[in-house]
């Protein structure tokens, strides 16, 4: 895994040259990107971009620097990458620019994958792990000199039985793990809402219309209990992660499946296929939650247990209207 400073050194290097270039050569940036209509509009965004990433390029191998780099980094490629998503669609700027929307989601899959070495520690490319692994070594090597050496045979037979098992356990045990969890599973409930929203406003009038307007109310509802849930934990919820997924939505809207000037009959059972699997993510998010429940009070089993309970519902409901759609869409001659 790349630490995250890395990730902010690479991305500040990438948005440096990014930025530099359209003022260095204007003329060689509008042959790929198409020519601009106010040149000072241009050059005064690319003189931002430019110095975005000369700070980033100067990112301090500390917590502070790195939370800083961070919140600059995905702030960036969020921002781009709905310029990208938005207004290529509109045909207002070229569909070259779609190449940038590639590359800011992979600045900000880099990112979420150094997120975690991000607050652990500095991210510094693993110095906070050598300092900590020596501490515990030398707790460990004190511990075990005062038992002595039957002792500490006792205690290496005892780690080499657990073995990976113990180790999946330790990990397991992280509290800020949950952190984790929860925010993706609400990032991907601000993405699934979305797109049930906007698929109920391309149904509206057809059968398919009202099951799926119902549906999007109730997703927006549970929503609101997963919110509700993460408060009652304690878990802070991250705008980033939630605002990553309206982006990734609006990024699928650009498949087109096999239509340009229309909506295509296979985009209803795409769709139709990831709401499904969006409802059954939910549902395996509320059966962990119900698990916790049993030795954690803040949790509400008996709601847990309609949230489950709705979730299935709402998967046979959407899997019945796919296999509605098939049809319609696909066939074999």
């Amino acid at each position: 895994m790349v630490a995250p400073v890395t990730v902010a050194r690479a991305q500040g290097l990438f948005n440096l040259a990014g930025g530099l270039w359209p003022l260095l050569s204007l003329r060689t940036f509008e042959r790929v990107y198409g020519p601009k209509t106010d040149d000072w509009l241009q050059k005064t965004s690319a003189g931002l971009l430019a110095v975005s990433g000369m700070s980033m390029l100067r990112t301090a191998a500390t917590a502070e620097g790195v939370r800083a780099a961070r919140r600059t980094g995905v702030g960036t490629a969020v921002t781009l990458l709905a310029v990208d998503v938005v207004y290529v669609p509109r045909g207002r700027i070229s569909p070259a620019y779609l190449m940038d929307a590639a590359k800011e989601i992979a600045w900000l899959t880099a990112w979420f994958k150094a997120g975690r070495l991000s607050r652990n520690g500095y991210g510094t490319g693993g110095h906070g792990a050598e300092e900590r692994g020596a501490g515990d070594r030398g707790v460990v090597g004190a511990g075990a000199d005062d038992r002595g050496a039957g002792d500490r045979r006792a205690v290496g037979a005892g780690a080499e039985d657990r073995g990976a098992e113990g180790q999946v356990a330790s990990h397991a045990s992280d509290p800020r793990l949950l952190d984790v969890y929860l925010n993706d599973h609400l990032a991907g409930a601000s993405s699934g809402a979305a797109l049930m929203r906007r698929a109920a406003r391309a149904h509206r009038g057809s059968p398919l219309g009202p099951q799926l307007e119902e549906l999007a109310e109730e997703v927006r509802q549970d929503r609101a209990s997963l919110r509700g849930t993460m408060s009652a934990l304690g878990v802070r919820r991250r705008p980033s992660r939630a605002a990553l997924g309206l982006v990734l939505e609006r990024a699928g809207r650009l498949k087109l499946n096999g239509r340009v000037f229309s909506r295509s009959p296979l985009s209803d059972v795409v769709e139709l296929e990831a709401m499904r699997l969006g409802v059954e993510g939910k549902e395996a998010c509320w059966r962990s939650l119900r698990t916790l429940a049993r030795t954690d009070p803040r949790l509400d089993p008996v709601r847990l247990d309609f949230l489950i309970h709705r979730a299935r519902r709402q998967a046979r409901a959407l899997e019945s209207m796919r296999a509605s759609c098939v049809p319609h869409a696909l066939t074999t001659r």
